[in-house]
């Protein structure tokens, strides 16, 4: 906890400030002959990080009298900053003072009467006489000078700015950058280099020896130097995709632009018995980057529909109006600050760029639409036959439950408690395992052809057959409960069909 104590007056007089990367900032009594070392010294030392080549001294012009400040202290007065340079004796000015009864503390002895003797002319800063009411500023150096920077560009997984650490070398920053792409050339890459006169010098790398850990080619890194990672016209056409899960041979391939997903399976030696073909996850790179897009797009606009409904929400409404049944403001606020907590978890969710297929056995699938082209950066994972059927959302136990043939889906939720008060129960929906989601409205009209001839129709959602690996979703009901528009209730109800289906699909 922190205690302010205010003065009675605010007039202040005899009195210096010290501010930023000292150990003990704030203010101290002045005395004749204090000097910005005996100041510091007062203030135990400067901390690490320190920039001692700037600091800075904001002195009120108008002295001879007490000066008067209005709060938040904003000063009356005109003030210059005088700059001193404190790089000679920023060693000593680290060590920090013990104070003595003079108020000018052991550094002060340590350096001279003036604060800087010991460090001969080039300590004129530390030296600086310091005056009533003046404030000395300590910068660290990230405030000063902006972190050291290096740059990779072209046939990288994460090209981009990278932060240069100490002793930082080529192997580093193509780590940090996620690896070489299969189309990387290999024997020429470049490094840019500018040199203190300005001119901008080129290096010539050997990546293949810099990777091997060929020690003169992996050399140290300079600030701002940029890597520059070349196409191989030989390996344009190469891509690099990957297979995991229930394969004979699952790994990483290098296979050729325009080549199947078939041949990807067959590379990997087909599937295992085991394989759960319904449930498999195929994730592409450029979809991701989409799905981001579209993710921020998505979020940005309900955000701005929900400040709109909130502002709404708090105008007065006309004397005399009767509330719905059941509805009031406190009700509104919990639906509206869901929808927040809602948004929010949607930003952190993972994104993995999904593609929803359906494979068949090899020799059907081979055939099928499914079986498109790879690109580069493409993945398939297989998992294993799912035995449990996972219900989410708003039921009094969400969880997983073991999968049992004939169960729907008003079994599971059964299982899981049933329905709270906050279920918006119209818009339940199950998402199957390739990743489609099937609701209360397209089921009851996607097997009905009019005239009940070997089509059963399911009036009642609850009543639709769950298959393993199935996940049913309970939402929240976030339907504006003070139905002053239209509009607001639509705004919230479309919204919770929204965030229920992109939540769990980029979860997958």
């Amino acid at each position: 906890d922190v205690v302010y104590v205010p003065r009675l007056c605010t007039e202040v007089e005899n009195t210096v400030q010290i501010k930023g990367n000292v150990r003990r900032p704030g203010r101290y009594q002045w005395k004749p002959g204090l000097t910005v070392a005996g100041l510091i010294g007062l203030a135990e030392g400067l901390r690490p990080g320190s920039f001692t080549r700037r600091a800075e001294i904001v002195r009120t012009l108008q002295q001879g009298k007490p000066f008067t400040f209005n709060p938040p202290f904003t000063a009356n007065a005109p003030r210059e900053v005088i700059a001193v340079d404190l790089s000679a004796t920023s060693r000593m000015l680290a060590m920090g003072a013990r104070p003595d009864a003079d108020g000018q503390g052991v550094l002060a002895d340590q350096v001279g009467p003036w604060g800087g003797g010991a460090a001969g002319p080039e300590g004129a800063g530390a030296r600086t006489a310091l005056e009533p009411m003046d404030v000395v500023t300590i910068m660290t150096e990230t405030e000063v000078q902006p972190p050291s920077t290096v740059t990779v560009v072209g046939e990288v997984a994460r090209p981009g700015q990278f932060e240069l650490l100490a002793g930082m070398r080529i192997s580093d920053l193509i780590y940090r950058a996620g690896g070489v792409k299969v189309a990387a050339q290999l024997g020429k890459a470049e490094i840019s280099r500018r040199l203190p006169d300005g001119r901008l010098s080129i290096i010539d790398v050997d990546l293949k020896r810099t990777l091997d850990g060929d020690a003169m080619a992996n050399f140290r890194l300079e600030n701002l130097d940029c890597l520059s990672v070349y196409t191989d016209p030989l390996r344009r056409d190469r891509i690099r995709v990957t297979a995991t899960g229930q394969f004979r041979r699952p790994g990483s391939y290098e296979m050729q632009r325009g080549q199947r997903l078939s041949d990807l399976v067959t590379r990997a030696g087909g599937f295992l018995p085991t394989a759960f073909l319904p449930g498999s996850v195929f994730s592409r790179e450029t979809v991701r980057r989409r799905q981001m897009e579209e993710r921020d797009r998505f979020i940005r606009e309900q955000r701005k529909q929900l400040l709109d409904v909130r502002l709404q929400a708090r105008t007065p409404m006309p004397v005399g109006t009767p509330l719905p049944a059941g509805h009031d403001l406190a009700t509104s606020a919990v639906a509206l600050d869901q929808a927040e907590k809602l948004l929010e978890a949607l930003q952190l969710a993972e994104i993995k760029g999904r593609v929803s297929i359906h494979l068949d056995p090899y020799d059907r699938f081979v055939t099928s639409n499914e079986n498109f082209s790879l690109e580069d950066g493409d993945a398939l994972d297989v998992p294993f036959a799912p035995a449990e059927i996972v219900v989410a959302g708003e039921v009094k136990s969400p969880g997983a439950f073991v999968y049992e043939k004939g169960r729907n889906v008003g079994d599971y939720i059964r299982l899981a408690g049933g329905l709270n008060s906050r279920a918006f129960r119209r818009e339940i929906f199950l998402i199957r395992p390739d990743g489609t989601a099937v609701s209360s409205t397209t089921y009851m009209y996607d097997d009905w052809d009019g005239i009940h001839i070997n089509k059963p129709r399911a009036r009642d959602f609850m009543r639709v057959a769950v298959m393993p690996g199935d996940q049913i979703v309970v939402p929240f009901d976030l339907r504006v409960k003070i139905d002053r528009t239209a509009r607001n209730v639509d705004i919230i109800s479309k919204a919770i069909t929204s965030f229920g289906i992109v939540l769990n699909a980029v979860r997958r």
